[in-house]
């Protein structure tokens, strides 16, 4: 498996896109059919309103290519629910690999605080769309 890498996906001008119940599950959903296609590992997420926070492994391309493709995948998804006409994401994302195990687990512990940070929730396993919530704790990739 590939070093996990700690990727951020703004939204564009950091618009409240993914605040919406189902524009955040559709993320989730679309996170969890890249683990199920092979595409990655799926270590860690929060959704908050303007960003998606992701711990992966790619498994067949660099993060930044598996990035593009997946908001070229979920773009289209995102603009017709929430009736959008340009793009939801931000042109630039942040990928930064991982480096050690010890990395790997303060990004993967920071990127499940980002729904207290961002006021969203007193507890990551209380808020819906965080890995940290007990309906994901089966389904994540234990990282080596």
């Amino acid at each position: 498996m590939a070093s996990p890498v700690y990727v951020h996906m703004p939204t564009r001008n950091h618009q409240p896109y993914l605040g919406r119940p189902s524009a955040a599950e559709v993320v989730v959903t679309l996170l969890f059919e890249s683990r199920a296609a092979g595409e990655i590992a799926l270590h860690a997420f929060s959704i908050v309103n303007d960003a998606a926070y992701v711990v992966i492994s790619p498994h067949e391309m660099s993060a930044a290519a598996w990035v593009a493709e997946w908001q070229a995948r979920s773009g289209p998804l995102l603009q017709a629910l929430l009736n959008v006409d340009s793009s939801i994401w931000q042109p630039e994302s942040t990928c930064d690999l991982l480096s050690s195990s010890g990395a790997a687990l303060a990004a993967a512990r920071m990127v499940e605080v980002a729904p207290v940070q961002a006021g969203l929730s007193g507890n990551p396993a209380a808020y819906r769309y965080c890995s940290a919530h007990p309906r994901f704790q089966s389904d994540l990739d234990p990282l080596d």
